[in-house]
């Protein structure tokens, strides 16, 4: 029995060697790419500065430009795969804690989430093409064919909740009409319910660049729907602050009682948790129902 799980220990030190070295190569390769692009383009720099100058007449050629591209693609598509295999661990890694880990805690649970958040990508087109659905605060058409493992709030237990969909049926002449069974991430043990896909709001699936796409985030005083910190319910927010980089959040102040107009104060909400509010399809979430979900049900 002891050798059996000497054995399985050391298959996993080594699965975890192999990864830590794939991405070492993929880190190494990003730096000699950059350096790469980097020589070019200063090689390129000096040679039309002197041209202008009237230094000499060696002119950036084709291949000189063939060159430049080729240093750049290199750069980009190494660099955007491992930022989408970072991304993809870390959804792995909150998909594990939500529904496969026997022994998931509390705090193994929120930490996974928020490691999620963290780690969603940032939308980088490779041609400066315009700005796509599901990037920042850019809404999804409402009929828009969700897949499964997708992340949506969805309306769970008189909550809008996190919830990912696990079952589809798709209409495909009328896509708004397709309904998809959506589980709470939160309690595993709860059955799922079928929902109209009008009904649910998937998350968003890139972080907006504030320098290259500042239309898709949300502008100071925006009315929002966000997650709730160390809870995974939705609420109507006001954004206080937008980011001003990639790895910047929100800051945020949350309606804690519409009646008497109340408000919370300021939190730190990463883009993957806040979301367009559409008045049609969302109502005010409780601030004591919140509080009740605050305490999660993991152990």
């Amino acid at each position: 029995m002891e050798d059996n799980k000497l054995s399985d220990d050391c298959q996993s030190e080594v699965s975890n060697e192999e990864i830590d070295e794939e991405v070492t190569e993929m880190i190494d390769n990003i730096m000699s790419s950059f350096k790469s692009f980097k020589a070019k383009r200063k090689e390129l720099g000096e040679k039309i500065r002197k041209s202008l100058d009237g230094e000499n007449d060696d002119k950036p050629g084709t291949d000189d430009v063939e060159e430049f591209t080729r240093c750049y693609d290199e750069t980009y598509d190494v660099t955007t795969e491992l930022i989408n295999e970072m991304s993809e661990s870390a959804f792995e890694a909150f998909k594990y804690a939500a529904f496969e880990d026997p022994d998931s805690k509390t705090a193994d649970f929120l930490r996974a989430l928020n490691l999620y958040g963290e780690l969603l990508p940032p939308y980088i087109p490779k041609d400066h093409a315009q700005v796509i659905e599901g990037v920042g605060g850019i809404p999804y058409s409402k009929d828009l064919i969700l897949k499964e493992e997708d992340l949506v709030v969805a309306f769970i237990n008189n909550m809008w909740c996190l919830g990912m969909v696990r079952q589809c049926k798709i209409n495909a002449q009328n896509p708004e009409l397709s309904t998809y069974f959506v589980v709470d991430v939160e309690d595993r043990e709860r059955p799922g319910n079928w929902h109209l896909r009008e009904k649910i709001t998937p998350l968003p699936k890139y972080k907006a660049d504030p320098t290259c796409h500042n239309h898709a985030l949300f502008e100071r005083n925006t009315i929002v729907i966000a997650m709730y910190p160390q809870t995974t319910c939705f609420f109507k927010a006001i954004v206080l602050e937008k980011p001003t980089r990639t790895k910047d959040k929100y800051i945020l102040t949350f309606e804690n009682d519409a009646s008497k107009n109340e408000w919370s104060e300021q939190m730190i909400i990463p883009q993957a948790f806040v979301l367009a509010y559409d008045d049609k399809v969302f109502t005010a979430n409780s601030k004591t129902l919140a509080a009740k979900r605050s305490h999660l049900k993991k152990k």
